[in-house]
């Protein structure tokens, strides 16, 4: 089984846009594999999806509407891809 963690998301609190890093990768194989391509509004948990949409106002509009004031935004890759190294030439 291939699993997808990611490190990194889009947290957008009022029209300020803040880069969340987080030391641990959360496991979005199960959340990629229903909503790949598409953009997804996450609970505080990085697990419970609360919206989705094409783009990311699609999707913080419609979680928005939804009562969920803080979603955390990203786009779920379309497939799930290897990636081995750290970006830096050695």
């Amino acid at each position: 089984m291939q699993s997808h963690y990611t490190a990194h998301s889009v947290h957008v609190r009022s029209r300020d846009v803040y880069a969340i890093v987080s030391s641990m990768g959360t496991d979005w194989t199960k959340i990629q594999s229903k909503y790949g391509g598409l953009w997804v509004a996450l609970a505080e948990d990085e697990k419970t999806v609360l919206a989705s949409g094409g783009s990311a106002k699609d999707a913080y509009d419609k979680a928005r509407k939804g009562g969920h004031e803080d979603p955390i935004l990203t786009r779920m890759p379309e497939a799930l891809t290897a990636y081995v190294g750290s970006g830096y030439e050695v």
